[in-house]
Parts: C-alpha cells; structure tokens; sequence
C-alpha cells in the first residue's frame, strides 16, 4: 500500500503498523527523515533496531529484555513477492530503504499492490505539500503573516524536506512578532545568503575561496543548502538570453548582489552556459552521494564554477 510521506512527517501520532516498509524515491533528505521516525518510533516500543546489508545477514537472537528487532536493509538484491510474504510470518520489523533504480522497480509495484506492506515514495516537495507543510508551522507557531508573505515564503523555501525544515526550524527559534515581512524574509534566507557570501568570493584567488567555504560549509545539510544557493544563480545565468532578461529576474533578496550578479553574468556566452549545465547535471548526480564525500563534492562544484566563469 502507497503512502504519502508528507502525511507522515506532519502527524506526530502517525501509527506505524506494518511489518514490512519500502522507503524509496530519490529526495535523500526526506528518505532519511522517514527512516529514522520509523526508527524513533518502534525505539519507543522498547524494540532493538539494527542494520543489515541483506535479509541474509539478520540475526535473530534477541536480548533478555528486548523485544524482536527492527532490521534496517540496505539492500533489495533477490526480495522477491514470494521471500516478503515468508518475512511476514515472522515476529520481525522489516525496513527495506533503496533510491529509485531500474531494479526496484518490480519490488515497488508488489509493495505498492499489498495492503501488508508500506511504500513511501519520497520526492521532492510539492507546492502543495509545501501549503500543507507551512500552514502546519504557523498553526503550530499560532502566528499569522500576510498573504503576500505566505506565497513569497511557499516560493522560496527548499523543495527538498530537510532543508526545508531546518529553514522552519531556524524560524521556530525567532520571535515572529518583531519581524516585518522583509525582515522576516531575510531571516528565512539565512541559508541562501550564506550561499551567497561564498558567491560574492567566487572571482577570488582559490586559496580564499577554499577558506571561505571551509568556514561556512561543515556539516552535509550546509552543502546542500550551499549547492541550493549557487544552483538558483547559476540558472539565472543559464536561463537568461541577455543582460537585461537576467537583471528584471534577480530576486529580491539578491537585490544587495545585483552589481557581482551582473559582473558575473557579462562573462558567460552559449558554450559557458552549456558548460555550466553541464556541471550542474553532473554534480546532482554526485550529490546523491552520502557521508563527507558531499563537501568534497561542494567545493569542487565551487572551483569548477568559479574556472568556467573566468575562463
């Protein structure tokens, strides 16, 4: 049975009563969220959580004062219809978590078909869930903000969940009520802005460069909402065909960036631009990737931008 993973994150007293899950799609951050509710959850149950690569590699020895476990598999290879069903006879907690692929294609179907199983498909957030997700932070909040302010907010936070949810939390931390609305947008921004100081370095020597992104990039979640950042920019540089085009679409919050944003943009002409696209297209693939591989990646992705702009 489907599931939407919106609904789950925004219902503190959801009920995990599966015995079987498959937690896939391709938003790492609200796959990792899901992952550890369900986790925290049967953690409350006094249950032993463990990782396994495969069903293979499970035990099943079970402390004095443990309940049966909840196995945490990484790996789909040979889950068949057939092997699911047998797991269901057992007293067992049985979390499957795998990216969208060609081969769990097959495997969501089944899970998607059975009303013992849960498939929560996790992608990126809608603009939809996005209402959902905000009018639940203001509800909870119990604070209210103008309708031009609510729209602006839904446009401008991160469509990946936990981002975005760092962003609300960071929000949650503030007394709303002495902020205006500009203000208040700029408090929400703070992710972006940071992004955008390490941009306004981008036309420095590399050794700067790497200090200023050292400084302010040292933890996953802040490469993301780094790459995020210069990702916005760099589409504007991609998606405008001439200076004036690329100036009326600077946001507003980029309004003090303006003069480096169009210094930068008068570099590029089409073979740039493929470039930059290029390395766009390439480093979302990388970013997939888990661990401090990722700030690796971040700063290579920098120093790339920063060679194809000043080539």
């Amino acid at each position: 049975m489907k599931i939407d993973p919106v609904s789950i994150v925004l219902n503190k007293n959801f009920k995990f009563d599966k015995k079987i899950y498959l937690i896939s799609g391709n938003e790492i951050t609200l796959i990792n969220e899901i992952k550890n509710q369900i986790i925290d959850d049967y953690k409350k149950k006094s249950m032993f959580v463990e990782n396994i690569k495969n069903v293979k590699n499970r035990s099943k020895s079970v402390g004095l004062f443990e309940k049966n476990k909840v196995f945490i598999v990484n790996d789909i290879t040979n889950v068949t219809e057939e092997s699911l069903e047998k797991l269901l006879l057992d007293e067992d907690i049985y979390v499957f978590v795998s990216e969208n692929s060609p081969k769990n294609r097959i495997l969501k179907n089944i899970f998607s078909k059975n009303k013992n199983f849960y498939l929560i498909d996790c992608y990126e957030i809608t603009v939809e869930n996005k209402n959902k997700i905000l009018r639940n932070f203001l509800s909870d909040s119990n604070f209210k903000i103008s309708n031009e302010l609510y729209w602006l907010m839904v446009e401008k936070l991160d469509n990946r969940y936990g981002i975005l949810k760092n962003e609300l939390d960071k929000l949650g931390k503030l007394n709303l009520s002495l902020y205006d609305d500009n203000s208040l947008l700029q408090a929400l921004s703070g992710s972006v802005l940071s992004g955008n100081k390490i941009f306004l370095s981008l036309l420095s020597e590399n050794k700067k460069l790497i200090s200023v992104y050292q400084q302010r990039v040292t933890t996953n979640n802040d490469v993301f909402e780094f790459y995020h950042s210069l990702k916005q920019v760099c589409y504007l540089i991609v998606g405008n065909d001439n200076k004036d085009g690329f100036s009326k679409s600077i946001p507003k919050y980029m309004f003090r960036e303006k003069d480096f944003l169009i210094n930068v943009y008068n570099k590029y002409n089409n073979q740039k631009k493929v470039a930059l696209l290029k390395l766009l297209l390439k480093t979302d693939k990388l970013m997939r990737l888990q661990g401090s591989l990722v700030q690796v990646i971040g700063l290579r992705f920098l120093l790339n931008f920063k060679k194809i702009t000043i080539s």
